[in-house]
């Protein structure tokens, strides 16, 4: 058995490990497509992840002038957590202008209907936290693609909001090294049917 014989045997072992790697897709589609399954996805420039949310209930809470919000941790070691509002009449979410960019806000400091903040960890195994900046322009944007009406109970109309969103962020030990985050999420909420 020669040295040729051996290169080829680990090429033809490692072809199906390569060719795999280069078919995994990215957690964020590039091109800002919102998936239709309920997620939750970011990419930053050191990491990306999608989070799965068909399982996951949304807790709905009262924010300023009547609109709700919903927070979500989205994984107990890591606490990606972000805060989305929406409006708390059911009637409001299906207008037609709805459908645009709003502004992002620090997180947790959301007033209007469809605004984004969102604080996450700068690596997948950092303690350190990058907070999102408010603002709204070609960096900046929550982007409604689409709202859905689902279904209805005795007290509450379900709602499917399909988003795609750019943010700055940044930690607070380090606020002027600015990252770019973008990703999209697609959440159902509960609103009041009245």
């Amino acid at each position: 058995m020669t040295l040729k014989y051996y290169t080829r045997l680990a090429l033809i072992l490692l072809l199906p490990a390569l060719l795999f790697g280069a078919c995994e897709k990215s957690a964020v589609d590039p091109d800002g497509k919102v998936s239709n399954g309920l997620h939750f996805a970011f990419k930053t420039p050191d990491w990306e992840k999608r989070v799965d949310l068909t399982n996951h209930e949304m807790g709905i809470h009262l924010g300023y002038h009547n609109i709700l919000y919903t927070q979500v941790i989205t994984s107990p070691s890591l606490f990606e957590t972000f805060i989305f509002t929406f409006p708390m009449d059911s009637s409001s979410m299906v207008k037609a202008g709805n459908l645009k960019k709003y502004a992002i806000e620090a997180y947790g400091e959301n007033k209007e209907a469809f605004q984004f903040s969102l604080r996450l960890p700068v690596t997948a195994e950092s303690s350190n936290y990058l907070i999102s900046k408010p603002g709204l322009s070609e960096k900046s944007y929550n982007e409604v693609v689409a709202i859905t009406y689902v279904r209805s109970t005795d007290l509450a109309a379900h709602f499917r909001v399909k988003c795609r969103y750019r943010l700055l962020a940044a930690t607070e030990e380090k606020p002027n090294n600015v990252k770019e985050i973008y990703g999209t999420f697609n959440f159902e909420v509960r609103t009041s049917r009245n």
